[in-house]
């Protein structure tokens, strides 16, 4: 779709975590595969690394347009929720959320609605 021109270019971050479980849930809670033992809670940090760390090395080393317009995030299950609580922390330092889609289940795709100020569906 862009040698067609129907979509502009994109360049695709894909991010390995250390403890996805930790890095992306907010808040920690029961582990339910290990009971007595808590997981998540580093979501914070995470996003942090993202909008102050990557996003500014990336722009810096590569071609971008950096503006909040021209900036997005996305994942499917836990990734839809560290996208989303991202998208949160730092409407404006981030994104102003044009590509915001997380997949929130395996079988459902929801795109963010008009919720906050600058915030639209994909």
């Amino acid at each position: 779709m862009t040698a067609r021109g129907v979509l502009p270019g994109l360049i695709f971050i894909g991010i390995v975590p250390f403890d996805r479980d930790d890095e992306y849930t907010p808040f920690a809670a029961p582990n339910v595969f290990e009971p007595g033992r808590l997981f998540g809670g580093n979501a914070t940090q995470y996003a942090s690394y993202l909008a102050h760390t990557l996003k500014p090395y990336v722009d810096s080393r590569y071609r971008t347009l950096p503006d909040a317009r021209n900036t997005g995030i996305m994942g499917f299950s836990l990734g839809g929720l560290i996208s989303v609580y991202t998208a949160l922390l730092f409407p404006s330092e981030r994104t102003d959320s044009s590509g915001w889609c997380p997949i929130t289940e395996r079988s459902i795709v929801i795109c963010c609605k008009p919720v906050l100020p600058g915030v639209r569906p994909v």
